[in-house]
């Protein structure tokens, strides 16, 4: 299931994540990374950065931090769409993400979306329901 506003916001998250740390030249698994004011958006950041190989996740709310550090996949090939629409040569602290108008997004997104699915036991098919209203 990808709830376009927990998922979406995780997969955006990790696109300028992944394009700031090439700014910095840091990698994922060695930075330290806190998220504040944890909701399900925050739950679903949190997932998706560990399945991107970050080690040193803090998740705080209100009352102080909350922990440390089926479909992941999709969300990762996402974010990889997202980060590698913007070129190398283009990276500069204040553009890691691309412009929410930029057409390339949805195309890039699409294809590795579709690319991942299509690996076994990632998507399958909805069953018709048994029942109509009439």
């Amino acid at each position: 299931m990808f709830h376009d506003d927990w998922h979406g916001t995780a997969v955006v998250v990790l696109a300028g994540l992944i394009n700031a740390l090439q700014v910095v030249g840091k990698a994922i698994e060695v930075v330290r990374i806190v998220i504040d004011e944890s909701g399900a958006a925050g739950a679903a950041i949190f997932k998706l950065l560990m399945k991107a190989g970050a080690r040193q996740v803090v998740v705080r709310d209100r009352a102080g931090n909350l922990f440390e550090g089926r479909e992941a996949n999709m969300k990762l090939a996402a974010a990889d769409a997202i980060a590698g629409v913007i070129g190398a040569d283009e990276f500069h602290p204040d553009y890691i993400v691309p412009n929410v108008f930029d057409r390339r997004v949805a195309q890039a997104v699409a294809e590795a979306v579709t690319q991942v699915t299509l690996q076994p036991g990632v998507a399958r098919q909805q069953e018709k329901p048994t029942s109509q209203i009439t």
